[in-house]
């Protein structure tokens, strides 16, 4: 297992952990450590601090989850690792095939706490979840067809309270083509979604969508060449 850094093209070897399942990389800006967390078998997690530690150390106290199958995000920012979780619903709640429903877990890298963010809304339809951020706070989208061309996007107001804010937005008509064609995959922190067609097919042309939400405006890049 190894850390690659693509700015010094220079890579770190951890010490070797076989049966991890997954893992994840977060930054403490105030001492400057990178930590590395990773969950070893169920209800299993360990960490390590990159370059000081020459072995996990086991993790005694988190709250009980799941990874998200099959797709887990992830997201670092100022100090705290945010990722995409399952837990289990409350006693007597069933809203969920396997009793299960998405959040978000948080760990602060220094202190090393974890808190569980439970989601705005039950959802019971999500696709792909994505984690991201928009000046500077940690928000979440994730697709969805609703049948119209509605844009969702939750703001983490508070982290401590949980407190999220909705902000729906309602992009202009695309030429050819209706929303429900392309897959938003990534959020620009300048405020773009960023689409692309769904499904995929390398003998038609391939081009991203960008949909600025502050100037409420679509653009189209085309991409010359894929390789697959």
């Amino acid at each position: 297992m190894e850390i690659y850094n693509p700015s010094t093209r220079k890579s770190i070897t951890l010490p070797n952990e076989s049966s991890a399942d997954y893992i994840y990389l977060g930054y403490d800006p105030i001492d400057g450590d990178y930590k590395v967390l990773c969950l070893v078998k169920a209800q299993d997690l360990r960490v390590l601090t990159v370059g000081k530690d020459t072995f996990w150390r086991k993790i005694q106290d988190f709250p009980p989850h799941f990874r998200c199958s099959p797709y887990s995000p992830d997201l670092s920012l100022i100090g705290v690792l945010y990722y995409g979780v399952y837990h289990h619903l409350p006693d007597g709640i069933l809203l969920h095939p396997d009793h299960l429903i998405l959040a978000i877990m948080s760990f602060d890298v220094r202190s090393e706490i974890f808190d569980l963010i439970n989601l705005p809304e039950l959802l019971d339809n999500v696709m792909h979840p994505i984690l991201t951020t928009y000046e500077g706070r940690l928000e979440f989208f994730c697709n969805i067809r609703h049948g119209d061309s509605t844009f969702i996007l939750w703001v983490l107001e508070d982290d401590v309270k949980h407190e999220w804010s909705k902000h729906l937005y309602v992009p202009p008509p695309l030429d050819g083509h209706t929303y429900d064609d392309f897959l938003a995959f990534c959020f620009i922190d300048g405020g773009e979604f960023v689409l692309a067609p769904r499904p995929f097919r390398s003998e038609e042309p391939f081009y991203a969508v960008y949909y600025d939400i502050k100037k409420n405006a679509v653009g189209r890049v085309f991409i010359e060449e894929i390789f697959t």
